[in-house]
């Protein structure tokens, strides 16, 4: 999609002329992805299973542990979202 903008230049003789050009328009587009939140457990969940499975079950360990994380990167999005909207809303610094 174009538009038509004007616009001055230097012909050949060096008189100043002014024209309309097509300029490209861009447009801001927003995605919204839905990602799956998977099974997330707490840190107080994640201690009882190593205290429980330590040393012996260290596979179901590690599949709290990787549990464990996927909450907390959660909860960093949801933080880091709740901050981009409150700056969103924030007046401008006149700074």
């Amino acid at each position: 999609v174009t538009v038509d903008e004007p616009y001055a230049y230097t012909d050949e003789n060096g008189d100043e002329q002014t024209g309309t050009r097509a300029v490209p328009v861009f447009v801001d587009v927003e995605y919204v992805v839905e990602a799956p939140r998977g099974h997330q457990k707490s840190e107080a969940a994640l201690w009882v299973v190593v205290r429980i499975h330590r040393g012996r079950r260290d596979d179901i360990v590690r599949q709290f542990l990787a549990m464990h994380q996927n909450a907390e990167r959660w909860r960093f999005h949801d933080a880091y979202v709740a901050w981009l909207t409150c700056r969103q809303l924030a007046p401008e610094d006149s700074g």
